[in-house]
């Protein structure tokens, strides 16, 4: 037998032939490295990007031991580790990029708005301000309308009593009656002009408890059964179209106060006798007896 046989002569006393022995269950380190880093290589599959299990050593078959270098697998766990340290990088810049895109987004809507608000709130401004202006010119008109048509009450009141002292001395160019005469006619309206003193004057009036200057003149001689008719129902066309009087004054005559000719008289009243007449004056003081000095009426006509 050859001194370096793996087959030895038993050291028992008993004598046969030599037998083989039965091989260990125990595994090998080997196996166990392998086995170590076979597992490993798989969770590296699991985790890592494709292609790292290939960078692993694999046995030729079932019968290599060879020992699985440690520093390879460490190698590849650290790239796998990188791997995924990079993708979550990326995923952390994406979700930051696209924070930063909302947050652009939404300040753009926020200053649009605010842009529609500001623009409004102008708009607003200046139609208070143009509404204002306005206001403050109907109020400047207003102002210049009331000045003016004060100064125009001034100015007809001023010629009015101008007027007045004008024809002051002309009131004696028509003589009066010193005692009452004329037709019953007349007679009847001076009796009922005298009922009516203290009514009120009503423009347009012509009865009914009120009236205005000729509307008074119309119903006293209507009373008395004489209709003067539309046509004379104003102090104008009274004084035009009546008859007018030359000579002494007789009661029942109508007086007339006017700024130039008969048909522009603007008041008339009826004379009464004993130099007074009775009129509706104005809305003050209504229906009134007067004298007749003084009064510059400017003359008188007969029904």
């Amino acid at each position: 037998m050859p001194p370096h046989s793996h087959l030895q002569t038993p050291r028992s006393g008993r004598a046969g032939p030599a037998r083989h022995r039965k091989p260990s269950r125990r595994p090998s380190a080997s196996v166990v490295n392998l086995g170590i880093a076979t597992g490993i290589a798989g969770t590296v599959v699991a985790a890592g990007p494709a292609g790292a299990v290939e960078s692993l050593p694999r046995a030729v078959d079932s019968t290599t031991t060879t020992t699985l270098s440690m520093p390879l697998v460490q190698t590849d766990l650290v790239s796998a580790a990188d791997t995924a340290e990079t993708l979550s990088g990326l995923a952390l810049r994406f979700e930051l990029e696209d924070r930063e895109t909302r947050a652009e987004a939404d300040a753009a809507v926020r200053a649009k708005s605010s842009k529609t608000a500001a623009e409004r709130q102008v708009a607003r401004e200046k139609a208070a301000k143009a509404a204002k202006v306005a206001e403050a010119a109907k109020a400047a008109k207003a102002a210049e309308a009331a000045k003016a048509a004060k100064a125009a009450k001034a100015a007809e009141a001023a010629a009015a009593k101008k007027r007045q002292a004008a024809t002051a001395g002309k009131s004696t160019s028509v003589p009066y009656a010193a005692a009452p005469a004329g037709s019953s006619a007349a007679q009847k309206a001076v009796a009922y002009a005298r009922s009516k003193v203290g009514s009120p004057y009503v423009y347009g009036a012509v009865g009914n408890g009120a009236f205005d200057c000729s509307g008074l003149v119309v119903a006293a001689y209507k009373n008395a059964g004489i209709n003067l008719g539309s046509k004379l129902r104003t102090s104008g066309a009274q004084a035009k179209y009546l008859t007018k009087v030359t000579g002494a004054l007789q009661p029942g005559d109508i007086l007339y106060w006017t700024n130039g000719t008969r048909d522009q008289a603007y008041h008339v009243a009826i004379y009464i006798g004993g130099g007074k007449y009775i009129g509706a004056q104005n809305s003050r003081i209504g229906v009134v007896e007067r004298s007749v000095a003084g009064s510059g009426y400017a003359g008188a006509v007969r029904v």
